[in-house]
């Protein structure tokens, strides 16, 4: 039973990365094109991320605003006055299919220039936003 629910899930994750995709190529061209070069540079499944020039040397925070964990996690960039990007998957087919790209499946997910925080472990964000100042 398992494993049917596992391609069903496939299934559903395929048919979001086409839908995400068709309507990330009719509205991302006039919409920033930057957004193309960010996609195509955390598509690239490495966990060294490297973010286009539209987002270098900002933090990137995929969240939900249903999503507790996010809600804390944008309480700490807002306490420790962190300059920061938004993207809603929930509400956002572009941030959706750019959340897809990077191949995650749950949020907060966290990107700091080259890393990436998954979940939200207060202490780990510390530190890593710390080293920004």
């Amino acid at each position: 039973m398992s494993k049917g629910n596992f391609t069903m899930k496939n299934v559903l994750k395929n048919i979001a990365l086409t839908v995400g995709a068709i309507v990330l190529g009719v509205s991302v061209g006039s919409y920033a094109p930057e957004v193309k070069t960010f996609i195509a540079d955390l598509g690239n499944g490495s966990e060294n991320i490297q973010i286009s020039k539209q987002y270098e040397n900002k933090v990137v925070l995929f969240g939900r605003d249903s999503c507790p964990y996010c809600r804390q996690g944008i309480a700490l960039l807002d306490k420790l006055n962190i300059n920061y990007v938004y993207l809603n998957v929930e509400e956002d087919s572009i941030a959706m299919a750019q959340f897809n790209e990077i191949n995650e499946e749950a949020v907060p997910v966290l990107i700091v220039g080259s890393n990436r925080l998954r979940g939200f472990i207060e202490e780990s964000w510390y530190d890593t936003l710390s080293e920004l100042n």
